[in-house]
């Protein structure tokens, strides 16, 4: 295995075990990669379709130095997951979105209970997150589409109405977007699930920061002294 020849060092003089050394080393990557986005990748320099790209390429490398070859669950998750949008109606999309995930996922942690017999750090925990941003999808299309049907609800509205027509109306996830949603870097890990409607004014910069990278990096600082106390 390359990613054990290659960390085996680092387990030694560390003490942690292969899959914390992996786990450990990606989540710290993604600060850094999270950096080059905010900077290099920014909306200003590159556009939307650039940093979806990005946005995949590095979501792809993490799961693959983690977890190798289980990593395809997450792709596989991302094909049907893309059929089921574009076949299935807006009134009955959350039902076969969430059963497709919930059963996808649940056989997997079957498998992990079945077949380790000690913990270890597998595809199950970035597969909870994928299932997690795929019902949303699902469950904010049907959202939309009862908003459209119910004039009680469009008279009325509710918090999320507007957001969720949106998502519906204007911003249907392209084949690019919908990948790069599930496998956004930031949250591949270790989470948090963002809606898809969030995730498309990131990318495409229509939520601008109020605070500067240097103000970002002095709290990161704080945070992790407090960590380390």
């Amino acid at each position: 295995m390359f990613v054990e020849r290659l960390l085996n060092p680092f387990t030694k003089v560390t003490g942690l075990a292969l899959d914390e050394a992996c786990y450990t080393i990606a989540t710290s990557l993604c600060f850094f990669f999270g950096l080059f986005f905010r900077t290099t990748f920014h909306i200003k320099n590159v556009s939307s379709t650039t940093r979806h790209y990005v946005s995949i390429a590095a979501g792809l490398f993490l799961l693959l130095f983690c977890f190798e070859s289980e990593m395809l669950h997450i792709v596989f998750m991302s094909f049907y997951g893309y059929i089921l949008i574009n076949s299935v109606s807006h009134n009955q999309i959350h039902k076969y979105m969430f059963a497709a995930s919930m059963l996808h996922n649940s056989v997997v942690h079957i498998n992990r209970m079945l077949s380790l017999d000690h913990y270890v750090i597998d595809i199950s925990a970035p597969m909870m997150f994928a299932t997690m941003k795929s019902i949303y999808v699902g469950f904010a299309f049907y959202d939309a589409h009862t908003a459209k049907q119910d004039p009680k609800i469009r008279k009325h509205g509710t918090p999320n109405t507007d957001e969720n027509l949106d998502i519906e109306t204007k911003i249907t996830p392209t084949t690019l977007e919908y990948v790069s949603y599930l496998f956004f870097f930031g949250s591949i890990l270790i989470g948090p699930a963002s809606n898809f409607h969030s995730f498309k004014k990131f990318i495409d910069g229509e939520e601008s920061c109020n605070t500067s990278l240097h103000q970002e990096i002095k709290k990161l600082r704080i945070q992790l002294v407090n960590l380390l106390q």
